[in-house]
């Protein structure tokens, strides 16, 4: 049985390890849970598009190559299933398993 992995957080570094792990096992069952709308994006680009030096937001959850990183993206191109929406609320190690709250679509 291949390992799975719960990682809570999808923006830039959350999405990063989970690239990472996909690298180190190429069997293992990855799942990110992202409470917001969008991942892999990098917040501390943030400044730069208020003051106007970066003109659009797509610079921040694109490719260089104009890819929306989004959880098609990261399905087809990475295999790792990451969710938007998830707010996990608690982990129960004994368990293991993440109580999450989901947002309607």
């Amino acid at each position: 049985m291949s390992k799975r992995v719960v990682i809570v957080g999808g923006v830039a570094a959350g999405m990063k390890t989970a690239a990472r792990l996909r690298r180190l096992d190429a069997e293992a069952e990855i799942i990110v849970l992202e409470r917001g709308p969008q991942l892999s994006y990098g917040a501390c680009g943030f400044p730069y598009f208020i003051s106007g030096e970066v003109k659009s937001m797509d610079s921040f959850d694109h490719t260089p190559q104009g890819a929306l990183r989004d959880s098609n993206y990261f399905a087809a191109v990475k295999g790792i299933d990451a969710r938007c929406g998830c707010n996990v609320q608690k982990i129960d190690r004994v368990q293991n398993a993440c109580i999450i709250w989901k947002r309607e679509s």
